[in-house]
């Protein structure tokens, strides 16, 4: 509504902000918003305790600067230990075990499908197994793409931690975008963070006196 009225384009709104429909409530499952206090203050609050309050989320509101810090220090410390990234990826024996045991289906689909044609008197019972072979393909065909997904998530995400040169000093929207997929807010004083690929990292904060400590 506010975009309209400024006569944005359409999405230009929500995509003001990084981590716009990244930060998750780790309570009731809300994405958080953006908010100002006091006019300069910036902070990220679940949806759920800004518009029905303390009663249905306590999840209390967390600075704009604590998420870019915290990314900071996670992003360093994934360069001094770049172990942490270097997870067992699906290897070619697992794609062409998949792949045997797709073919393998397919094979007995096609036995079926005739068998259903040929055998009027039981084809209730070839067609229901007929769709149970169906079944059984889908899921080893969406195995087989989930895999490939998650090795090519991480091989982007190993590839963009070499292009980082040294540790940074602040935030980076791209290398954000590039790296995160969801910020889970568990806790307060504690963050985590889900890189493309599946990958989580906690990343845990004091909150004293109205101070956030990293």
């Amino acid at each position: 509504e506010r975009s309209v009225a400024r006569g944005d384009t359409p999405g230009q709104y929500q995509k003001r902000y990084p981590f716009t429909g990244k930060i998750v409530c780790g309570k009731c499952g809300k994405t958080f918003k953006h908010t100002i206090h006091n006019g300069k203050q910036a902070y990220w609050a679940c949806r759920s305790y800004v518009s029905q309050g303390v009663n249905v989320c306590s999840m209390k509101p967390i600075k704009d600067d604590t998420v870019k810090r915290l990314f900071v220090r996670l992003v360093n410390r994934l360069l001094e230990s770049p172990s942490l990234i270097q997870v067992e990826q699906g290897s070619p024996s697992q794609l062409r075990q998949l792949d045997a045991a797709i073919q393998d289906l397919l094979r007995q689909e096609t036995g079926f499908f005739r068998l259903q044609l040929d055998d009027l008197q039981n084809q209730s019972l070839w067609q229901q197994e007929h769709q149970g072979i169906v079944r059984q393909i889908t899921q080893l065909q969406e195995q087989r793409a989930q895999l490939l997904a998650k090795n090519s998530q991480h091989d982007a995400l190993q590839s963009t931690m070499r292009r980082v040169k040294g540790p940074i000093a602040g935030f980076d929207v791209a290398l954000f975008a590039a790296l995160v997929e969801t910020i889970m807010v568990r806790e307060r004083e504690c963050l985590v963070f889900q890189l493309h690929g599946g990958l989580k990292f906690e990343e845990r904060y004091t909150f004293h006196y109205g101070e956030d400590i990293i």
